[in-house]
């Protein structure tokens, strides 16, 4: 499982919510699918 911290910009070209949907262009989408599940609780 690989870890990631994700960042999102207030302004977006999508039509992103990130508590509830992210676009991830394709060259990040796999490091983003092996990082699903791994939370880390503050």
């Amino acid at each position: 499982m690989a870890n990631a911290v994700f960042t999102a910009k207030i302004s977006s070209n999508y039509d992103d919510l990130p508590e509830e949907r992210y676009h991830f262009p394709k060259m990040y989408l796999n490091q983003a699918k092996q990082a699903e599940g791994d939370w880390i609780n503050p």
